[in-house]
């Protein structure tokens, strides 16, 4: 099966924008992993974030798909949840490529395990923010991220080498100061985590949220940036 017939599976099945990863142990992750803060909802065994031989032994590439997000009329919550959970709807999307797909697969959707947005940018599909996020041209940041492990040897993409611009304004927006030079992200601050957080919050984190108009989520650190004005 040729890397053209899965680009046009992906079309096909309602992508928006798809490209090819190596798989790898993702070993330059590491030192990130290491140092950040834990992540609520992502696991915590480095192993499992790293390595995609553990989801599919015989994995030889990931096919990644973006899909933007739907649209909503609810605005008390964030951009991605505005069209409803759209973890089984990017499921069935991928489903519909698999059943076309020769030799083993396994599909992963925002399952806390893989870095899907490494990954994505591995695949030339965007490019990161100070603000974390991946920026995909013409869909700037909202966007979701699917994963298909395959055994499958495609040849990759290659990364692109734009860069964000360097403004800082998600950095100042940002209501809990969570964002910080050198991609720094302390979720404990960020108000899109506090708002799913199942633990108690402390008064320290009650006050990050009054400064948040949503009820799940946040998306201030998107909106104040530029390079989502190009999309």
């Amino acid at each position: 099966m040729t890397k053209q017939q899965i680009l046009c599976l992906a079309k096909n099945a309602g992508a928006d924008k798809c490209g090819i990863a190596p798989a790898r142990i993702y070993e330059e992750l590491l030192p990130i992993l290491e140092k950040r803060s834990p992540t609520p909802f992502v696991k915590p065994d480095f192993a499992k974030r790293i390595n995609p031989y553990l989801y599919l032994k015989d994995a030889k590439s990931v096919i990644v798909c973006l899909f933007k997000y739907r649209e909503g009329d609810d605005k008390t919550v964030a951009r991605y949840a505005r069209g409803g959970d759209y973890h089984p709807y990017i499921k069935e999307k991928l489903k519909s490529i698999c059943e076309n797909l020769q030799g083993k697969h396994k599909i992963l959707v925002d399952s806390g395990s893989l870095p899907e947005k490494h990954i994505a940018y591995l695949a030339g599909l965007g490019y990161f923010g100070k603000n974390n996020l991946l920026y995909s041209e013409g869909l700037g940041s909202y966007f979701n991220i699917g994963l298909i492990l395959t055994d499958l040897e495609l040849q990759p993409d290659t990364p692109l080498k734009r860069k964000c611009q360097q403004c800082d304004r998600c950095i100042k927006a940002c209501p809990g100061g969570a964002l910080g030079d050198g991609f720094c992200l302390e979720a404990e601050k960020c108000a899109s985590y506090l708002t799913q957080k199942e633990e108690k919050l402390t008064e320290e984190q009650k006050e990050i949220l009054k400064g948040n108009p949503y009820t799940l989520g946040c998306d201030i650190c998107a909106d104040v940036c530029p390079l989502n004005k190009e999309k």
